[in-house]
Order: C-alpha cells, then structure tokens, then sequence
C-alpha cells in the first residue's frame, strides 16, 4: 500500500509507546489485515455513521472489531474528499473499509503521519491518505484512530 515518508521524524514521535503501539501507529496498510495477524482472527468494519456532506465529501465513523467476541479493538473517524465515480460508489456502499476501497482499485496513496497520542486508556494517530493521477487528487482520507490500550500491552 502506502509507505511511511519519513521514519525518523516518524520514531521521534513515537518515543513512550510499546512496541506493539508502534506497529499500529506506523501501519501504512491496511489496519484490518494487520489487526488480524495480532488478534489470530478476521477483524471486521461495521459503519457506525457516515454522513455525505455533498458529492465527493463524507464523514465516516467506523468500529473494528474481533467478530468472535464482539470486541471493539479501534475506532475510526474519517473525512473523505474525492473526485472518483469508483470511490463514491464503494464508499456509498458502505461495506468495504477505507484502505480495501484504494486496494480495490488498485491505488497506492501518500500516507503522513500528522500525530499521535495517548493517554491512561488509549492511544490514537492522525494521519492522511491521498491518491492523485496526473496531479489531479483521486481521493484524500484525513483519519483519526483510537485504540483501547488494555488490548495492546
């Protein structure tokens, strides 16, 4: 998928999390596939809200979970913009998360790291995704994940 532009600048804000924390926060994949492998299950998307703010322009709340137990192990908050016929119509779809739609269609995004964080119960990164073709944007995630810390020790 995406690669991390710059791992240096990514380590330095990094510093204070485990191991684990930092794989996820890094994740330039598709987080389902890479919270399947820890979790030893298909993690699943459920859309909680998306609302479409006009064409091309979404809001999208999203829950990962271990289907096993109904276990919520992140949450997604994402403001979606683009220009593509395709990702309109699999993001009005609402079955596929953000990452399958651009590896559905074959596109790989800038990926940028803007923040992390954490606090006593969760930790959490901003980051953006964009995908242009001939220097017109394609479609342009700005996403906000949280995950429970109690699940990642």
């Amino acid at each position: 998928m995406a690669e991390l532009a710059n791992i240096t600048e990514a380590l330095k804000m990094l510093e204070g999390f485990s191991p684990i924390q930092r794989v996820l926060l890094t994740c330039t994949g598709t987080l389902q596939g890479t919270l399947s492998a820890y979790f030893g299950e298909a993690v699943e998307v459920q859309v909680l809200n998306q609302i479409t703010l006009r064409l091309g322009r979404y809001s999208r709340k999203v829950r990962l979970f271990t289907p096993s137990n109904n276990q919520s192990v992140c949450r997604a908050y994402t403001s979606i913009i683009t220009t593509s016929p395709e990702v309109i119509d699999l993001i009005e779809g609402e079955k596929l998360g953000i990452g399958q739609v651009l590896e559905h269609l074959g596109l790989k995004p800038r990926f940028k790291l803007r923040r992390v964080g954490q606090s006593e119960n969760s930790f959490a990164r901003d980051y953006e995704l964009a995908s242009s073709v001939d220097g017109m944007l394609i479609v342009n995630y700005q996403i906000n994940e949280i995950f429970p810390k109690e699940l990642y020790k």
